[in-house]
């Protein structure tokens, strides 16, 4: 799995753990919603920018949005 493919994977699973909507998470994370579709559909490079919102909208470390299960 890539890194995007984790990153991916990990923010569905905690939008979908939490019930959020992906208006509701890309709003909590300060992106907009085109921006945080791409990302879970790995349409996109995330930028260490990126990141950081992902990291404190969602409350995880951006070691736990990157890491394999």
């Amino acid at each position: 799995m890539t890194t995007k493919e984790r990153i991916a994977h990990n923010l569905m699973k905690h939008r979908k753990e939490n019930k959020l909507s992906r208006e509701e998470l890309a709003l909590n994370c300060s992106i907009s919603t085109r921006q945080l579709s791409d990302i879970e559909n790995c349409k996109c490079n995330t930028t260490v920018d990126t990141l950081d919102k992902l990291s404190n909208g969602t409350q995880m470390r951006v070691s736990d949005l990157v890491s394999g299960e």
